[in-house]
């Protein structure tokens, strides 16, 4: 009887160490899984953010260099009108002031950006672009 009681103990440590074995290797993979995720989320914010950059950046130049070619010409205009010497009613010097101090207000997109601040700034691995990403 004690001898199999021995053998009945050895075969249940054994169970129990196989069992604590695949429960360690489970959590082990999980991880890992997990920590794949979060470096594909981290990948796919990242990139929205930088096409977000550059989207924002192309508009700006487009829409700034349109305000500045018409300020140049209502400039000319203007200046024409001075060194011709017309006369400039007041509604026409209004009208190139006007046209010429047209700040630019642009609209950015910041959806990639809300998306990271739901996610949280922790999944930026890079301590200085996290840091910088929060600074702006």
């Amino acid at each position: 009887m004690e001898n199999k009681t021995g053998k009945y103990f050895k075969y249940a440590i054994g169970e129990i160490i196989l069992v604590v074995f695949g429960i360690l290797i489970a959590l082990q993979i999980n991880n890992w899984n997990e920590s794949r995720k979060i470096k594909h989320k981290e990948k796919v914010i990242q990139k929205e953010l930088l096409v977000s950059i550059h989207s924002d950046l192309k508009a700006y130049e487009s829409f700034s260099a349109l305000k500045i070619e018409r300020k140049k010409r209502d400039l000319d205009s203007l200046f024409t009108y001075v060194f011709d010497n017309k006369e400039i009613k007041d509604s026409l010097f209004i009208n190139f002031y006007t046209n010429m101090s047209q700040n630019i207000f642009l609209r950015f997109d910041n959806g990639p950006f809300e998306d990271l601040k739901s996610s949280g700034l922790d999944i930026i691995s890079n301590d200085a672009l996290r840091t910088a990403i929060n600074n702006a």
